[in-house]
């Protein structure tokens, strides 16, 4: 789970506050005993709340494929899944199973990491580009998606799909995107002195010495860009 994933679901929720129950897809907290750093429980405060995942442990209520949840049509008000989909093989029964699930009303919260080597879970199969989150989520009829880093490779992809079009949808979504990249420039100040200056440092060296991807990608590592916005 990315810094970002984290930034994303609390703005998300403290904006648009979905619905519940709320479902998490890839809910496993991977140290052993949990890791409240990959908790997202804390950000839907008196909601219903259940984890699934394919292997039971710290986090999991109920261990399920993605692709077969085993839950009623039109039940449930939110599904999370960060940093989990390029972990599911089968990507479109996936997305379709999560369109089964939600209520009318519902929405979904999808992450993935672009810019980042294999992370086998126990395998890891795929790459998202924003234009392919922009298609996997085409059904939903509001959409939000964007990315985190260069817009040409960057290091995470989201999208936000809702199966109604909230009401005052374009105004949220405007303050859903200038709140998360104030959050994501605040993580940046909050970085240790020591950290700080690593970077610096670094920067100073790629920009005189080293390549300009690797420059850029530093620079822009929490910079929020916006691929699409749409109703219809």
């Amino acid at each position: 789970m990315t810094e970002l994933d984290r930034l994303l679901v609390q703005t998300f929720t403290r904006i648009f506050q979905p619905g519940e129950p709320v479902l998490e897809i890839g809910s496993h907290q991977l140290k052993a005993g949990g890791d409240a750093s990959h908790d997202l429980r804390p950000f839907f405060p008196g909601r219903k709340y259940f984890g699934s995942d394919f292997s039971p442990g710290p986090g999991v209520d109920c261990a399920a494929d993605a692709t077969r949840l085993g839950i009623r049509e039109q039940t449930v008000g939110t599904v999370v899944m960060v940093s989990t989909i390029e972990h599911v093989f089968r990507v479109f029964d996936a997305f379709e199973e999560i369109s089964r699930v939600l209520a009318a009303h519902g929405a979904v919260v999808v992450t993935s990491h672009m810019d980042c080597g294999i992370h086998a879970y126990p395998s890891d199969y795929w790459r998202f580009t924003p234009e392919a989150f922009a298609r996997l989520l085409d059904h939903f009829p509001a959409k939000i998606v964007g990315y985190q880093g260069l817009s040409y490779n960057p290091f995470v992809v989201f999208g936000i799909g809702f199966k109604e079009v909230p009401e005052n949808f374009d105004q949220l979504a405007g303050r859903f995107r200038r709140e998360l990249e104030q959050s994501m420039n605040a993580a940046k100040g909050a970085l240790p002195m020591k950290s700080k200056m690593s970077r610096m440092r670094r920067l100073f060296l790629w920009r005189l010495f080293g390549s300009k991807d690797s420059f850029r990608k530093l620079r822009d590592e929490h910079v929020i860009g916006w691929h699409s916005q749409v109703t219809h």
